[in-house]
């Protein structure tokens, strides 16, 4: 991974103040999830969080500063995502996200429909989606994409969402991305030291399959929804600080260290898919 290469993190929500907190203390970007359609029946088994934020969310966000950078997660491709597009557009978003993607055409429709307007971030979450990941990421008017584990493991009924990383079957797709150098992230984090799984390995492997991006998790923020929430949650700033240099120092590691911290995630993710 070149010099400089620096990770962007994604926190999730519709608060302004925690907006504007989150942005001060060192995240990156303000997710803005408006995908609601087919969710509840998707994930009706698991703990995964259903949100229902809306353009106003991106308005008042977007009010509260000019700095801050939001992306919004749109639903997935139906009859009203051109209005939606235009909406989250109008309403100050700067990246749009398109979720549960399965074919081209999808992706031609919602480029033509952005028209320039804002970035475009295809979510690799379907295998349909990662069938066509090379074709998605030479698209002229796709800046980035990002993969979502979770939606990957419910399709082939996998126990846990971190078994499609460390299995192999996004590899080829992850070769893609970095041949295309065009940014992409993967999956969710918690803080260094916590989480069912160890953050330090899931950066590691970050930085062997060129990943640059990373949502943070519930777990990282124990499902704040508020400000004061979060305040009592965490030091933001500085776990934000520990993830990012984490990062930054595993860049400097070879490959040999890398492909056994690989070796190492694989084993602990096994390990807690024996115990579900």
């Amino acid at each position: 991974m070149g010099v400089g290469v620096s990770l962007r993190l994604l926190l999730i929500t519709n608060s302004p103040d925690m907006a504007e907190y989150a942005n001060e203390c060192g995240v990156d970007r303000i997710f803005v999830d408006l995908e609601y359609l087919g969710k509840e029946q998707r994930q009706a088994n698991l703990k995964s969080v259903k949100n229902f934020h809306t353009p106003n969310d991106i308005r008042a966000i977007r009010e509260k500063s000019d700095d801050i950078t939001i992306l919004a997660r749109i639903n997935p491709f139906y009859e009203g995502s051109r209005r939606e597009i235009d909406d989250c557009i109008q309403a100050g978003a700067n990246i749009i996200m398109l979720p549960m993607f399965k074919n081209h055409e999808e992706i031609n429709r919602v480029a033509d429909w952005i028209a320039g307007r804002s970035l475009f971030c295809p979510l690799i979450e379907t295998w349909d989606a990662v069938s066509i990941a090379e074709q998605v990421l030479g698209h002229a008017e796709v800046d980035e994409v990002y993969f979502g584990l979770n939606d990957l493991a419910i399709a082939r009924q996998k126990k846990f969402m971190f078994q499609s990383l460390v299995d192999g079957s996004l590899e080829q797709a992850f070769q893609f991305a970095r041949a295309s150098g065009k940014p992409f992230g993967v999956g969710g984090i918690a803080r260094l030291g916590q989480g069912t799984l160890s953050a330090d390995l899931i950066l590691k492997e970050h930085v062997r399959i060129g990943s640059t991006a990373v949502i943070l998790s519930q777990s990282f923020h124990n499902s704040a929804k508020t400000l004061q929430e979060l305040k009592s949650n965490l030091d933001l700033k500085l776990e934000v600080s520990k993830l990012k240099n984490a990062y930054s120092a595993a860049c400097d590691l070879r490959q040999p260290a890398l492909q056994e911290n690989s070796v190492l995630l694989s084993n602990a993710v096994s390990s807690l898919v024996a115990k579900l």
